[in-house]
């Protein structure tokens, strides 16, 4: 199955661009680990470059099996 994805508009020199990345482990020393969707390897930062974080989004709950009564009805 093809999967589309919605393009931003091609960087020119000078621009800001803004990045989707997973926090895989926060240091001691000010660092952050980060996954970045598409890239194999995670990479380590200083919190201090981080704009903004965060939480990830909550699965919806699945809706819970109805149960039948508990006991049986004579016919």
């Amino acid at each position: 199955m093809r999967q589309l994805f919605c393009m931003a508009k091609f960087p020119v020199k000078g621009e800001v661009a803004t990045l989707h990345a997973d926090v895989v482990r926060v240091w001691e020393n000010n660092t952050v680990t980060l996954h970045i969707h598409g890239y194999p390897h995670p990479i380590t930062i200083d919190v201090k470059h981080l704009v903004s974080v965060e939480p990830k989004p909550k699965d919806k709950p699945k809706p819970k099996a109805k149960r039948g009564p508990l006991i049986d009805k004579p016919d």
